[in-house]
């Protein structure tokens, strides 16, 4: 008995030993480095070659991005500004150029005609005088844009099968013109000039003579047609000015602009008909000469 005591007093003594030499000659094991690994892209997808962004732009490359800054920002001004006094019912459709301008779906500025003189376009803000508007009165159907004087800029429409014209040959405001259907079948005529058109919802006949054409798409737009004037609408570069610090891609100076609410891979053209695919809305040109923005989704 005390031989098996003194025995195990020997092997706590041991473990004692033991494990106060493990204690004073400890050493933590070093960290092994951490690596990122090179991560896996989608086929077709590459990183950005940053050496490309290392090198300084030039001076006149500075000043010319400070002008372009500069001569957007005071565009976009100009549309928010006319929100303060352009007509309640013309709001939602300044409202989607104010938005898509500011994020770059539509493009800043416009062109004009081709000046003769020169055979050059000049670049142009959309401008509308907000103040000089005329509505279709109660119990009316029709409208005019000489209904005053000077010309109504803007022409809204009410909710019956509306017609609104505008046959004046100069236009002497030189400014744009706003024309807003409703939701009956509307028809909207504009001889010559600028002009923007949003026929709302319904069956809409809408005819369009020399001069920018733009068109404003919402969702249940209806079975529009339009004839246009294509004369002059499609752009070449020399024709631009190589100074202005905004550049043009666009191929026409007339626009489909398609409402948030649309989406642009739900559209396809059909020939001359634009047909979406989720509804049975359709518009239907004489002659294709306009971009669409934002632009359809590859077929």
């Amino acid at each position: 008995m005390k031989q098996s005591l003194i025995f195990f007093l020997v092997i706590i003594a041991a473990a004692c030993l033991y494990t106060l030499f493990g204690i004073i000659t400890f050493t933590p094991d070093k960290a092994e480095p951490f690596v990122f690994n090179s991560p896996n892209l989608p086929q077709g997808i590459t990183l950005p070659n940053h050496d490309a962004f290392a090198t300084e732009l030039t001076p006149e490359e500075i000043e010319l991005n400070r002008k372009s800054d500069e001569t957007i920002d005071d565009a976009l001004s100009t549309f928010r500004d006319m929100r303060d006094t352009i007509p309640q019912q013309a709001l939602e459709t300044l409202d989607i150029l104010t938005n898509q301008a500011d994020t770059s779906i539509i493009p800043i500025f416009f062109l004009s005609d081709i000046d003769p003189a020169t055979n050059k376009r000049t670049f142009q803000t959309l401008k509308f005088e907000p103040t000089r508007w005329a509505s279709i009165p109660l119990g009316k159907s029709s409208i005019s844009c000489s209904v005053q004087n000077p010309p109504a800029d803007i022409l809204v429409g009410n909710d019956e099968n509306n017609t609104l014209e505008c046959n004046l040959q100069d236009n002497k405001n030189n400014s744009d013109r706003l024309l807003l259907g409703g939701p009956g079948a509307d028809t909207i005529t504009d001889t010559k000039g600028n002009r923007l058109v949003n026929g709302g919802t319904g069956d809409d006949a809408i005819a369009l003579g020399a001069g920018r054409s733009i068109i404003v798409l919402d969702a249940a737009w209806g079975h529009d047609k339009v004839t246009v004037d294509c004369s002059n609408s499609h752009v070449t570069p020399d024709q631009l000015d190589s100074t202005f610090p905004v550049k043009y891609p666009y191929a026409t100076t007339n626009f489909i602009i398609l409402s948030p609410r649309l989406m642009s891979k739900d559209l396809k053209w059909d020939g001359n008909v634009l047909k979406s695919t989720t509804s049975d809305d359709t518009l239907t040109v004489n002659e294709n000469c306009f971009t669409i923005v934002p632009s359809l989704s590859a077929q």
